[in-house]
């Protein structure tokens, strides 16, 4: 599974680059808190896995994404900076 990021005039965008829906799967939440992203639980990322998968994401500091993987692995991110050229971003794996 491969990902590109691209700037846009909304902010930078995050998206799936091969055709291959199975590999991963995403799912933007709401802006959210240091302690907000850990307090998110693996029950409740696998909870909206099972109802979403989205190919594209818009990328805002503090966003919080939720993701599985065809490994049977499971994870969140939370943007927390970056620019053009990098993110910045917590992240976890269960």
């Amino acid at each position: 599974m491969s990902f590109a990021g691209t700037l846009t005039a909304t902010g930078r965008c995050f998206e799936k680059v091969d055709d291959d829906d199975d590999d991963i799967k995403l799912v933007p939440l709401e802006t959210g808190s240091a302690d907000e992203f850990n307090r998110l639980s693996k029950d409740t990322c696998r909870w909206y896995l099972e109802r979403q998968n989205k190919r594209r994401i818009t990328i805002n500091r503090d966003l919080i994404v939720c993701f599985a993987t065809d490994k049977d692995r499971t994870g969140k991110l939370r943007f927390t900076g970056g620019n053009a050229d990098e993110l910045i971003m917590q992240w976890h794996v269960w």
